[in-house]
């Protein structure tokens, strides 16, 4: 077994375990530096992603249009960069559609431990402020958003989920976030421009992210 295979089925048990004890528990894709991930920098990007990638609470808000409900799908490759993309509908049918993306093009995981080998910090507002995030509107016709959310809620989950290993490790979250109701949803799949997805969930998540690349 690779190093980074091994170091990839380490970071996906960190995941199953601490799931079940924190609803913000991101846990780290592989870095492709040549340092060694420390249990620092694994704690550090789990707290981190939340902050440079908000999910609800720091998304745009119209106090005078309550919302509806929040998508937010994250999707995070092995090596590549890191990216989110956030869809808000308000109760009166409007639709506003959020790409966060990777500023330097540099995975995220791999900055932090660079970062924390470099100069041993650990304070979250440190390593927010050193990674660049580009935060873009996405530009799509009212129908075509809507599309994706039709398709969504079109979607049908079996309880039965594959157990078996990716070779290429691309993660994908998605969270779904209304007042009352809340899930989450983080599958392991074949890299975006690879196919042979195994779940119709995370077709539909590749099938949005190609839409605004």
């Amino acid at each position: 077994m690779s190093n980074r295979l091994r170091a990839h089925l380490v970071f996906v048990a960190i995941l199953l375990i601490t799931s079940f004890v924190s609803r913000a528990g991101a846990t780290p894709c592989l870095s492709t530096s040549s340092l060694v991930a420390t249990q620092d920098s694994i704690e550090i990007y789990g707290r981190l992603l939340d902050s440079l990638f908000p999910r609800y609470e720091s998304m745009p808000f119209d106090a005078t249009n309550a919302r509806a409900y929040t998508l937010t799908l994250r999707y995070r490759p092995s090596s590549e960069p890191e990216s989110q993309i956030s869809i808000i509908r308000y109760q009166d049918g409007n639709i506003v559609a959020l790409l966060y993306q990777v500023a330097n093009d540099k995975n995220i995981f791999d900055q932090v431990a660079d970062l924390q080998a470099a100069t041993g910090r650990k304070e979250l507002e440190f390593y927010v402020k050193s990674i660049p995030i580009k935060r873009t509107i996405i530009s799509k016709p009212k129908s075509v958003l809507n599309h994706w959310l039709a398709r969504f809620g079109a979607l049908r989950m079996s309880p039965k989920l594959d157990t078996l290993l990716v070779d290429d490790g691309f993660t994908y979250e998605v969270w779904f976030e209304a007042a009352s109701n809340r899930a989450h949803f983080t599958l392991t799949d074949s890299h975006p421009n690879h196919g042979g997805y195994k779940t119709p969930l995370v077709r539909w998540m590749v099938s949005v992210l190609k839409s605004v690349q």
